[in-house]
């Protein structure tokens, strides 16, 4: 489970159809790991000879611009065809799309930064960027409170997942509660037509030209 159900909700949404009767889903996603297996993956999949565009969904964690140079070097040194000359200097908030040309033939490379391409942070910290219009107010303020609290009280989650434990505290609150995240935004207990939410859609479509 996990990104590859909770994107095919948030582009649905959109109106960029997931599913084509003849051909099956238009785009494949594959959980990959850690971030060291991410970035093994892609000269690998760039160089196949079946597969054009590549994009990749990866977590800022605690630096954006960390993520950004780590890949840009990483891309630039093992992709053949892609230079550093390609990639723009900073991370771009619209998300990442690159044309280059490979031995294979056409390819692009697309790279998106959990959350925002600018913050850090993880897909859970996007998920809470799809609070709904009109919820009440001072919830998600609360299920921070209340996870800042659990943690001074001993509970065992990391402070790295801290946006984990707050989205999931905010989704038990819900009616009903406790709905699996790519099920809250199938039912728009989290809404996908947010700003950012729509922003990811136009770079999924951007990228693999839906």
């Amino acid at each position: 489970m996990g990104i590859q159900r909770i994107v095919p909700e948030i582009v649905e949404h959109a109106g960029i159809p997931w599913a084509d009767q003849a051909l099956g889903f238009k785009v494949f996603i594959r959980p990959s790991g850690s971030y060291e297996q991410i970035k093994d993956l892609i000269p690998t999949e760039l160089a196949s000879r079946v597969r054009e565009t590549v994009g990749i969904i990866v977590d800022a964690d605690v630096s954006v611009e960390g993520r950004w140079r780590s890949l840009r070097d990483h891309c630039s040194s093992t992709v053949v065809g892609l230079s550093p000359e390609q990639w723009p200097a900073a991370p771009v908030s619209e998300g990442l799309v690159i044309d280059f040309e490979a031995p294979q033939g056409h390819r692009r490379l697309g790279l998106w930064i959990m959350p925002d391409n600018r913050a850090p942070g993880m897909i859970e910290t996007f998920l809470q960027r799809l609070e709904p219009t009109g919820s009440p107010t001072g919830l998600r303020e609360l299920a921070e409170r209340s996870c800042d609290e659990a943690t001074d009280l001993g509970a065992p989650f990391c402070a790295v997942h801290r946006d984990k434990a707050i989205i999931h505290t905010w989704l038990a609150w819900q009616d009903p509660p406790g709905r699996q995240l790519h099920d809250a935004i199938k039912q728009r207990q989290l809404d996908p037509s947010t700003p950012l939410g729509l922003t990811f859609a136009s770079w999924f479509r951007r990228l693999y030209d839906l």
